[in-house]
């Protein structure tokens, strides 16, 4: 007789069995837009303008948002389309992936987006938002509506330890694995060590 798990809105049982039965999580195919010229970066800012709710995270040089740097941004405006955008990256030290001038229009464009009505969702945004305030020199940033760290404590308060987004996203939802093809080109491109 097979035993049967009931899961209560979240697949985590599920994943721990096939995790013990040796069977790999089914993953949907995402599809990351790798924003490294103009008219991508175009396309990405009118996406992200036009969109009414899109999830941001960001990556950092570090964990001090007043001597460290975002060294890339994530928007993801659904399960199908997602962009990232690097500012820096690495040889040695930090070196700006655009030039100033771009650079420039970014911010223009981030501050749009960041000042607008889009819905922002974030993991830990507390700590993400402290660093795009810096960065565009914002006050505050406009409709920070959802934090999925925040709700993974409210579903299950001892996943002490098991809070990274990469195993909610596997634990939660049908995307885990997302950011694999990312990080490999973020490797193979010098954005990050």
């Amino acid at each position: 007789m097979k035993t049967q798990y009931r899961c209560y809105g979240t697949k985590s049982f599920e994943f721990i069995k096939n995790f013990i039965d040796g069977i790999q999580p089914t993953m949907l195919p995402t599809n990351c837009t790798i924003v490294t010229d103009k008219g991508t970066l175009n396309h990405m800012l009118d996406r992200l303008l036009k969109s009414p709710k899109t999830a941001v995270d960001i990556e950092t040089s570090g964990l001090n948002f007043l001597e460290d740097k975002i060294v890339g941004s994530g928007f993801a405006l659904n399960k199908e389309e997602s962009f990232y955008i690097p500012l820096y990256k690495y040889d040695e030290k930090l070196i700006p992936y655009w030039d100033q001038s771009t650079e420039d229009e970014i911010k223009s464009d981030l501050h749009k987006f960041f000042t607008n009505e889009t819905l922002k969702i974030a993991y830990n945004g507390q700590f993400d938002f402290k660093f795009i305030r810096k960065y565009l020199g914002l006050k505050r940033i406009n409709n920070a509506s959802f934090d999925v760290m925040l709700a993974s404590h409210l579903l299950n308060e001892n996943l002490n330890g098991m809070r990274t987004l990469k195993l909610l996203s596997i634990l939660f939802t049908d995307m885990g694995g997302y950011e694999s093809v990312l990080y490999n080109w973020l490797r193979e491109n010098k954005i990050t060590k």
